[in-house]
């Protein structure tokens, strides 16, 4: 697929993930570990309301409201720090042995915010660009909103990634930017419109 594949769009959390899209770990793990056991107590408590009652994207955006809400932006670690392992200990072989082929530019597309998978995805999967909401920040402070990604943004993310020069310089004219996602959620996102497989 090295030969036809100009860039891999990766949906973390359906795809590159063996959990199948549940978050619900990751946001615990930032709220024990960055925000104390209050906090995770009360995310524990509030996980069977978020799920019985919201879409999977508002779910996310509350767990990420409970976990980052308050919590200093410059000491936040466990992006650094905690997480990495445990998302390496998530990762689907073949998921990852995709994303670490030779010669394939990736891009990784995520419900997460970025401050949680950014190092990660860089660091150890060696992706080019990661599409993600951020975190807003007031006074250095998280307030536990999510900002929307821009309009475009993510496509133009992959129009720079694809027009970036290739290590190996080969002509690019013919090949197709691929997605693997696990999710016909994903469909929805402005990425796969950039996909042809």
């Amino acid at each position: 697929a090295r030969t036809t594949t100009a860039a891999l769009v990766v949906d973390v959390d359906t795809a590159l993930l063996r959990s199948g899209g549940d978050l619900f770990p990751y946001f615990m793990l930032v709220a024990l570990e960055a925000g104390g056991f209050l906090r995770g107590l009360l995310l524990l408590l509030l996980c069977p309301l978020i799920r019985l009652l919201m879409p999977r994207g508002a779910a996310v955006r509350a767990m990420a409201a409970v976990s980052f809400c308050g919590l200093r932006a410059g000491r936040f670690r466990a992006g650094r720090a905690v997480l990495p392992k445990w998302l390496m200990e998530d990762v689907a072989a073949e998921a990852f042995e995709a994303v670490r082929a030779a010669g394939i530019r990736a891009v990784c597309v995520t419900a997460l915010p970025r401050v949680m998978v950014d190092g990660f995805l860089r660091e150890y999967l060696g992706v080019e660009a990661v599409v993600a909401r951020e975190m807003k920040v007031v006074w250095g402070f998280y307030t536990g909103l999510m900002e929307e990604l821009p309009e475009g943004g993510g496509e133009m993310v992959m129009k720079a990634v694809v027009a970036a020069p290739a290590p190996a310089a080969e002509e690019e004219s013919d090949k197709a930017v691929v997605g693997f996602s696990g999710s016909m959620e994903f469909l929805n996102h402005p990425l796969a419109r950039c996909c042809k497989v």
